[in-house]
């Protein structure tokens, strides 16, 4: 058996106002924390030019595909995938919008914010197995869109469903709902439910860089697991060992960003 990890990170955009935890500020907590967790596959979102630059000098055994990018106006964000160079060969790749017409520039139904999915074709050089890796990241405000993104994914992925695939990204709803749902009905497992964790009060991974007492600051609830590492394989060569929230914070309380990263760990069959 071969051992994979994968990482779903979202960066927090480098241009947002956050005061002490902007992104100059966090930046090289961030890259230590992802540095630790050193995955063979990585996912970020809300990846700005400049975070791009980082995500490669931060990785530099891996290989960078910025996908294209998102939002209604510059500076534009991208759903990034890195993988490790010495591990992988790259053997197709591509990205599309989340819309009515994926393969143009559009946004559709109630969505806020222009978004797409970035994915990739994967030869594992142990195995010569082809993995596929999709990363997205889905509106925030948009429900009816959250709901039209996954079968929009599924569509435009099955040209690969033969492929174990891993989809992940920042899926902006909790696992209760309709969105998770759907991903099920596509064939989709989570792996944090796969790997025997249960969902509920105090599992969360988005915190606004206040770790657990967002939800008494903010309101809202507080088992918002929002960021997602799922997988589907019709070959059952991948198989979960773990899964984990990373809750890590610097020794003044900071927190790299303000998303708990998520890390799924497989074995491949040979």
């Amino acid at each position: 058996m071969h051992q994979l990890s994968f990482c779903s990170a979202n960066l927090r955009n480098a241009n947002a106002a956050d005061g002490a935890d902007a992104w100059t500020h966090r930046q090289a907590f961030l890259a230590q924390t992802l540095q630790m967790l050193a995955p063979d596959i990585l996912g970020v979102q809300e990846c700005m030019d400049t975070q791009r630059q980082w995500l490669g000098a931060s990785f530099p055994e891996h290989i960078v595909s910025p996908g294209i990018p998102y939002g209604n106006h510059a500076p534009y964000e991208y759903t990034a995938i890195a993988w490790r160079s010495n591990m992988f060969t790259l053997q197709s790749d591509g990205a599309f919008h989340l819309s009515l017409t994926p393969r143009v520039p559009s946004r559709s139904w109630d969505t806020s914010w222009m978004r797409v999915a970035n994915w990739v074709v994967l030869r594992h050089r142990a195995s010569g197995h082809d993995i596929c890796v999709c990363n997205t990241h889905f509106d925030h405000i948009g429900a009816q869109s959250r709901r039209a993104s996954i079968d929009v994914i599924h569509q435009q992925l099955t040209h690969l469903a033969h492929l174990p695939t891993i989809l992940m990204g920042d899926f902006n709803t909790t696992p209760d709902g309709p969105v998770h749902a759907q991903a099920r009905a596509h064939g989709f497992v989570d792996s944090w439910q796969a790997a025997g964790h249960r969902d509920g009060h105090g599992v969360m991974t988005f915190h606004g860089f206040h770790g657990t007492q967002w939800p008494a600051i903010s309101g809202e609830r507080d088992d918002a697991r929002i960021d997602w590492i799922l997988h589907r394989d019709a070959t059952k060569r991948l198989a979960i060992s773990s899964a984990h929230i990373i809750t890590s914070q610097s020794s003044d309380g900071r927190f790299p960003s303000d998303h708990y990263p998520v890390v799924a760990k497989y074995r491949l069959a040979p």
